[in-house]
């Protein structure tokens, strides 16, 4: 076998970092300065901010597949889409049917979900096109905050007013029951782990309550007693949850497993974190960058 000519190789290693380079960003919605704040997930380094001019109060955050990171904008009632990779702003919609939007969920076609709280519903959009796209929830959730969506395109809608947290259809909309009918005060956060589990940040009783996202059975606290003013919660692949906490000015880590606290992201950077979003699992390296290689090896062939 030739050995990969020296271009070839500097070509290869610019491919593997960029495609690999993104893969434990955390992301995090600041009130405090109306900016995005980019960690690194696992070293918790501080790694930029970004959407400052363009965002007056962020609120939601979640990224899709195709690296477009969504901000929804609660002074604004409009979500704005950035580059994942280097935070350039991208556009806005939404505005005319979006009033107060809170939480954001998007799924594997790019559709992305809106908590409204101030139309008490939940709004779909087109991530691609912005156009919208129909109404969720209307009649069941009275203040909307958190979302999360299951590997059954099941959609969990959680709302601070009433201490439930509502199930929908994400397609169809149709009412699938509620988790947690009674236990919580102020149900904020809500992440949706590997394993189905549902992870709830209840506001009220300042803890993080576990359900079985299908039957709804009430599995024990994750956490508790850590942040001041829990908001945002959310899951990585590596089964690590991370709590904004509004209150502390950071972000909260906790085994998703044991509940085991794993410390904070986010110290003397962090003003008034609301919610967080890490980058979804990478598509394997391998198919990403397999057609690059290919031509450089045909290249080189010939």
């Amino acid at each position: 076998m030739r050995p990969v000519p020296l271009r070839a190789a500097a070509m290869l290693g610019v491919i593997v970092s960029f495609c690999g380079a993104r893969a434990s960003d955390l992301y995090v919605t600041d009130d405090g300065d109306a900016s995005i704040k980019v960690f690194d997930q696992f070293s918790g380094n501080y790694l930029g901010r970004w959407g400052v001019g363009f965002l007056q109060d962020p609120t939601g955050i979640v990224m899709d597949n195709h690296n477009n990171l969504y901000v929804a904008d609660y002074a604004k009632g409009e979500i704005l889409r950035f580059n994942a990779f280097n935070g350039a702003y991208e556009g806005q919609f939404g505005g005319g049917f979006l009033d107060q939007p809170l939480g954001l969920a998007v799924d594997s076609n790019g559709v992305v979900y809106a908590a409204n709280a101030g139309g008490s519903d939940v709004i779909r959009f087109d991530g691609a096109t912005g156009d919208y796209m129909g109404t969720l929830a209307q009649g069941f959730a009275q203040r909307p905050f958190g979302l999360a969506l299951d590997a059954n395109n099941e959609l969990y809608v959680t709302d601070s007013a009433s201490g439930n947290v509502f199930r929908f259809n994400a397609a169809n909309g149709a009412y699938g029951g509620t988790l947690g009918g009674g236990m919580m005060a102020f149900p904020y956060g809500i992440s949706i782990d590997p394993n189905g589990v549902a992870d709830i940040f209840d506001g009220g009783n300042n803890q993080i309550l576990r359900f079985n996202s299908t039957s709804g059975a009430y599995m024990g606290n994750l956490a508790g007693g850590f942040a001041r003013i829990g908001r945002g919660l959310a899951c990585d692949q590596n089964g690590v949850e991370y709590l904004a906490d509004y209150g502390g000015g950071v972000v909260d880590r906790f085994n998703n497993e044991t509940g085991a606290y794993m410390g904070q992201i986010g110290s003397g950077i962090l003003m008034d974190p609301i919610f967080v979003t890490p980058a979804p699992e990478p598509l394997p390296l391998a198919f990403l960058c397999a057609g690059v290689v290919a031509l450089i090896v045909r290249r080189r062939q010939h």
